[in-house]
């Protein structure tokens, strides 16, 4: 059961990982100017970059998405490290 809790909080982590690097090449191939696709990513993206700015306060606004990223990485590794492969036992 815990291998199942696992394995979703891993696919969750990087399905907002993913997310965020299409928030950011969407932000790069349109200026920043919104649209219904890019207030998808916003909406789902900016909850995250909120804790990392209160977290960081140091970083500057052109970091945030980078050390977002960075973070989700730096937790999945940490689950993978800690509790394994996350993959249920056969």
């Amino acid at each position: 059961m815990t291998a199942w809790i696992i394995l979703i909080i891993n696919y969750s982590l990087s399905f907002i990982m993913w997310l965020m690097v299409g928030r950011f090449v969407l932000e790069l191939f349109t200026g920043g100017k919104t649209n219904f696709i890019l207030n998808f990513f916003v909406k789902f993206t900016d909850p995250w970059y909120k804790i990392i700015r209160k977290t960081m306060p140091f970083a500057g606004e052109k970091c945030v998405p980078f050390l977002s990223v960075l973070s989700i990485i730096i937790i999945r590794m940490a689950i993978i490290i800690l509790f394994g492969t996350g993959m249920p036992k056969q």
